[in-house]
């Protein structure tokens, strides 16, 4: 019968847990501990009359047990053979603790506008004066961001919704480009290696959302994320709004979407293809003629056929690509795909990895021996890896 009403409680256990831990494995183990320190404690003989209490006492403490540990401090565990303090000494304490750290979470989540006074006036002890000189600004105005940011204290502590899949799922953001990269390789250095920078690229992208939305969603204070948006935005790859609100200013596509139609690709070119290869057939016969012929030459002619076709064919279809000046001299275009952890392309659709081809790029030297200039030309495919 106890081990029953223990199991009723492990979801909840776990919504705390990942709360605290913001990783998986250690919120899995801390369930564990509380489950075991729970059997220990009723297998001495000993009762629980508020279940969720107890256990959500013992697993806060275990919780700052696994901190303590963690930072070479003294640990205090519950085992067999130490003596549990009793339910009614520590459920009005774990009470209170569960409401200071939800108080001290929802503060964390809070835009720097904001956050800064909260903590100015509630746990440094300031007056609104105080606070006025501080930031020089006008005392009123301390005062309505006080009043604003108890709301959305109030609101967000009556919500306390838990972090999505985000927070410890992340999914992986590759951003690419048309036209010019910036200096230090804009676009793409913007995101590369920052899985925090892509997860609230991905989660701005739907719609505008707050500093604080944003925090939420991926579980990280709001003063680590700050610096990130503002990173993003002084980039162009984020667009901020008059009311403090972003949004991410590129196309996203997700993995799937770029093979959704491939086996209707294939069909098409499977029907029309003589109509290419018959004059690209003779325009590799003129090429092999010639003395400055190669196989790498013919590859490449090949593949520039091929993409300037797809160019034209649909330039009567879509506006002209306007590539913006961006930021260090970039003039470029971006767009992303994302890829969950482990991401393969589906068996059922593999065209993808076989037909890839990314756009040309082209290198001008000036000047270049008895020439004026000299342009290299360059694609990337899997076509042939050396083309």
């Amino acid at each position: 019968m106890e081990i029953q009403e223990i199991t009723k409680y492990i979801d909840f256990l776990l919504s705390i847990s990942l709360l605290k831990c913001n990783n998986p494995q250690d919120a899995d183990d801390l369930v564990q501990e509380t489950i075991l320190a729970a059997l220990t404690y009723l297998s001495s003989g000993k009762k629980i009359k508020d279940y969720k209490a107890w256990l959500s006492a013992v697993l806060n403490r275990k919780f700052y047990d696994m901190l303590r540990n963690k930072y070479k401090v003294p640990t205090v565990t519950i085992a067999d053979g130490i003596d549990v303090i009793e339910e009614e000494d520590f459920t009005s304490d774990v009470i209170r603790e569960q409401e200071e750290e939800n108080v001290r979470k929802e503060v964390s989540f809070l835009s720097q506008t904001y956050r800064t006074i909260i903590v100015k006036h509630y746990f440094l002890g300031k007056s609104v004066k105080q606070i006025s000189e501080e930031l020089n600004i006008p005392v009123g105005t301390v005062k309505s961001r006080l009043d604003f940011g108890r709301q959305q204290l109030k609101r967000g502590i009556t919500a306390m919704k838990t972090y999505t899949e985000n927070s410890y799922m992340p999914q992986y953001l590759a951003v690419q480009n048309s036209g010019r990269c910036g200096m230090n390789e804009e676009p793409m250095s913007l995101t590369q290696g920052d899985i925090l920078a892509q997860n609230l690229l991905i989660t701005a992208y739907e719609k505008p959302v707050t500093i604080t939305e944003l925090s939420k969603t991926i579980g990280v204070a709001s003063a680590y994320v700050e610096p990130i948006v503002n990173k993003l935005v002084d980039g162009e790859l984020m667009k901020r709004m008059g009311d403090g609100k972003v949004y991410t200013d590129f196309i996203i596509y997700h993995a799937d979407d770029w093979v959704k139609y491939i086996k209707e690709q294939e069909s098409f070119v499977s029907k029309h293809i003589d109509s290419f290869l018959t004059p690209l057939k003779q325009a590799i016969s003129e090429l092999q003629k010639t003395c400055f012929y190669s196989q790498r030459l013919e590859r490449f002619m090949m593949i520039q056929i091929a993409s300037d076709g797809l160019y034209h064919g649909i330039e009567n279809i879509h506006h002209p690509q306007i590539f913006p000046d961006r930021p260090n001299g970039g003039k470029w275009i971006a767009f992303g795909t994302i890829r969950p952890d482990n991401y393969v392309i589906p068996k059922e659709k593999p065209g993808k990895e076989e037909y890839v081809l990314a756009g040309m790029r082209r290198t001008t030297i000036d000047s270049y021996l008895d020439a004026h200039d000299l342009k290299l030309y360059n694609f990337e495919t899997t076509l042939d890896p050396s083309s």
